[in-house]
């Protein structure tokens, strides 16, 4: 190939193009944790991440765009609709109609610990983004809010034991240890 001539003009021509491309503005991913809201938007919209929160944190932002890859290799598996839910609202399984009482074919539900989702606006978020990675022929049959608390409860007990002996003057009695 270093022989040919046409081999050797189309380098050449690369080689001159190469010098004027200033690569360093071309790394992307290894400068992520450094962008800022609106350059991590325009990246979002560049990759097609139809998930993505734009009201959402700078960590929540940077998650989304590294999962990208991830979520729309296994889109429409439970695996990308808890990676997603546990992205934008805390933490969330899904639970498929076998797995839960009353469940019919082709339902599933999912358990969220965030209350942002019971306001009408966080509702209408959730189920767009659900619609979105989820697989199509699968429907929602319920959303179920489960709120935990931790608390700290002691619990102590005592066993006292109490007895006595009637004596009998002529029998004596010994005890161990004397």
């Amino acid at each position: 190939m270093r022989d040919d001539e046409c081999v050797k003009a189309i380098s050449e021509g690369i080689n001159d193009i190469c010098t004027h491309i200033n690569t360093t503005r071309l790394r992307t991913w290894d400068k992520l944790d450094e962008m800022t809201h609106k350059e991590l938007d325009e990246l979002a919209w560049e990759l097609n991440v139809l998930w993505y929160n734009a009201a959402g944190t700078l960590e929540q932002k940077r998650e989304q765009i590294r999962t990208s890859d991830d979520v729309w290799r296994t889109l429409g598996t439970r695996y990308a609709v808890e990676m997603v839910i546990t992205q934008l609202f805390g933490s969330g399984t899904l639970e498929e109609f076998w797995e839960y009482e009353g469940g019919k074919p082709h339902y599933f539900r999912v358990r969220l610990s965030d209350p942002s989702v019971l306001t009408p606006a966080g509702e209408t978020e959730f189920r767009r983004v659900l619609e979105i990675v989820k697989r199509k022929s699968q429907l929602l049959d319920e959303i179920r809010l489960e709120l935990k608390t931790q608390f700290n409860a002691f619990i102590g007990s005592v066993i006292h034991d109490v007895s006595y002996e009637v004596m009998d003057s002529t029998i004596e009695r010994h005890t161990w240890p004397s």
